[in-house]
């Protein structure tokens, strides 16, 4: 099945401007997941992230040095499908809703150490 190209144009932009801030997602890495069922929001950010920054879940500081990671999982879990949550992480902008999409854009290129 194929797309009308100026449809795919007009998705991009609508894309750019559902996650506020994102504007430089065009020209910088970007990773989406989903999370399911059995796997919770702060596993799927992680491993967006990592495969985003090109690491090793294990390689990534935890995710809990940075914010709650329970509090987290509850509020995108049992919250609005329509919530957002932004957070930096690693090197990048994390974009977390409660329909289960999890956007991360890499705001570091730069390879980092697993001492972060």
């Amino acid at each position: 099945m194929s797309r009308d190209p100026e449809e795919n144009d007009e998705r991009e932009q609508a894309d750019a401007t559902d996650y506020p801030g994102d504007r430089k997602a065009v020209s910088t890495p970007t990773v989406e997941h989903q999370w399911t069922d059995t796997v919770s929001p702060c596993t799927s950010i992680i491993e967006a992230v990592a495969a985003a920054t090109d690491r090793q879940p294990t390689d990534l500081p935890t995710l809990d040095a940075r914010i709650d990671g329970d509090a987290l999982d509850t509020l995108l879990l049992r919250g609005s499908p329509s919530l957002t949550i932004s957070f930096e992480y690693a090197g990048t902008v994390v974009l977390a809703r409660g329909d289960g999409t999890v956007r991360v854009t890499v705001t570091d290129c730069t390879p980092a150490s697993s001492n972060d």
